[in-house]
């Protein structure tokens, strides 16, 4: 696990795959408070983030709130690498970060990937209600899970939002990641 005062200053940042593999941290794990990264002393749901430092495998740039799938080669990739946005038949292992810069991740940089607890994701086009349990859609957005549950369910909205828009969620793809 890592340690918050790490995390904090290194949750909205990209790091280089040079300094994180010499050094051995990809994968590395850690949970942190959910607080307003711009004001660290203000606490937004309260609840506990877990995240792993993971790569953008995915040869483009990933945007926050976007679902993610994992890289299947093998199992240190799949734990230490993304390929990219989850489509509507991929097991979720996790989200970008809210708190990334809205120009995302480039392929090749490090970066903490949400597996579990609050953060931001994208409708597909549907809009959703809070409360409604969440699955994967295309393009790494997300939706309204069908009934019965299915393995690509991962969340509740936590939040109402229409078709289209970033809202905010609970999540949970530690059983994937």
């Amino acid at each position: 696990m890592t340690n918050i005062l790490e995390m904090v200053d290194e949750i909205d940042a990209q790091l280089s795959a040079d300094v994180v593999e010499a050094q051995h941290h990809e994968g590395k794990e850690g949970y942190f408070i959910d607080f307003d990264i711009a004001s660290p002393d203000t606490q937004e749901t309260a609840r506990t983030v877990f995240v792993r430092l993971v790569k953008n495998g995915s040869g483009g740039t990933l945007l926050p709130g976007v679902c993610l799938k994992a890289t299947t080669t093998s199992a240190k990739l799949h734990r230490t690498s993304v390929a990219g946005a989850a489509g509507a038949t991929d097991k979720p292992v996790g989200f970008v970060n809210r708190h990334i810069s809205s120009s995302g991740v480039a392929n090749g940089k490090y970066f903490w990937m949400v597996v579990e607890g609050p953060t931001e994701v994208i409708d597909s086009g549907s809009g959703v209600t809070v409360g409604d349990t969440l699955a994967t859609a295309a393009s790494g957005e997300v939706a309204t899970a069908s009934s019965p549950p299915t393995e690509f369910d991962f969340g509740t909205a936590l939040e109402t939002a229409v078709a289209d828009a970033t809202f905010l969620a609970a999540v949970n793809c530690r059983g994937n990641a």
